[in-house]
């Protein structure tokens, strides 16, 4: 009986794999699939009255899904002109974590481009072992052109909502800013 279980399932079995290639989410024209890897570097401005300087530049890299999907894994690291209470050290602000993008009209040179970006991290100062842990989440909506085969260029407008600060002095509105992003994205990318 053994046997004959084992002969009914290998000789089913391509007919259970290929039943239904055509309309399912990895099968068919809508398939889900990798159509690109990417790696680039983004240039982010933030209001002067936060960092020591206004440009911060950061790297990153990800998959394009479907044409019209992005993920992607980013690690932000800046010094902030904020003082630790009664001290002269200023504070880290660092985290690491994902966004997810969308941009509708793929094919024109020109289009919407919407993302958001989700992580987890940390104020902290090294020197006097301080760390805050706190949330911070942006969304950011803007344009991206189709610059070359291997490069995208997009300009996006964000905010930055952290939430967790419980530092003495300092609140969550304190390193909520408005942030405007230039992304280079470098890598290959097809249908």
């Amino acid at each position: 009986m053994k046997k004959t279980l084992i002969l009914l399932f290998v000789f089913t079995l391509p007919t259970i794999i290929f039943s239904q290639s055509d309309n399912t989410l990895f099968g068919g024209p809508n398939k889900l699939k990798i159509t690109g890897i990417f790696g680039g570097v983004s240039l982010t401005y933030l209001e002067q009255d936060l960092f020591q300087s206004p440009i911060d530049r950061n790297g990153f890299w990800g998959l394009e899904i479907a044409n019209n999907f992005d993920l992607s894994f980013r690690r932000i690291s800046r010094p902030t002109d904020k003082l630790v209470f009664g001290t002269n050290e200023a504070i880290d602000l660092r985290t690491r974590g994902v966004q997810f993008g969308y941009r509708p009209f793929e094919d024109k040179v020109i289009h919407p481009s919407f993302a958001i970006y989700v992580s987890k991290g940390s104020l902290e100062s090294r020197e006097i072992d301080i760390k805050d842990h706190i949330l911070m989440l942006q969304p950011k909506a803007g344009f991206e052109i189709n610059t070359f085969r291997f490069m995208k260029t997009s300009l996006l407008l964000g905010y930055n909502f952290i939430n967790g600060v419980d530092l003495l002095q300092y609140t969550n509105e304190n390193f909520s800013r408005i942030s405007l992003e230039l992304n280079f994205k470098f890598g290959g990318f097809w249908n």
